[in-house]
């Protein structure tokens, strides 16, 4: 059996305190700092995932980021400059997934499918 990374459970629980803040409408949501910690966290965790040889959770985990960053520009009851925010970071979340699939033919039909919902979503629900 192999013995779990404490790296990856402790960043696990940084990240989901961190998520839970930026889905709460409460926890200053006008503060690009939550985003970019949010996105800081994810990252890491992925990059952690990535060394410990788990590319499924990986993938989820940028799939996840990304989804919530929609999730969040789409939400008329956010403050118009979260929004904004979250959309002009929107591209971290994408960087991360294009590194990660290289030149995989799936991963390029996945990206293609991110870029066309981040296009949609921009021009439908621009803050």
């Amino acid at each position: 059996m192999m013995k779990a990374n404490p790296n990856l459970a402790e960043q696990e629980q940084v990240l989901h305190q961190t998520r839970l803040d930026f889905m709460s409408t409460g926890a200053d949501p006008d503060s690009p700092g939550l985003i970019d910690r949010y996105l800081d966290q994810a990252i890491t965790l992925a990059d952690i995932l990535q060394q410990s040889g788990k590319r499924f959770q990986q993938e989820a985990l940028l799939f996840s980021v990304f989804n919530d960053l929609l999730n969040a520009i789409a939400d008329p009851l956010r403050p118009r400059v979260f929004r904004t925010n979250c959309l002009d970071r929107l591209y971290r979340p994408l960087v991360s997934l294009n590194h990660f699939y290289g030149s995989h033919p799936r991963g390029k039909a996945s990206l293609r499918k991110l870029h066309w919902e981040m296009q949609l979503v921009s021009h439908y629900f621009s803050p």
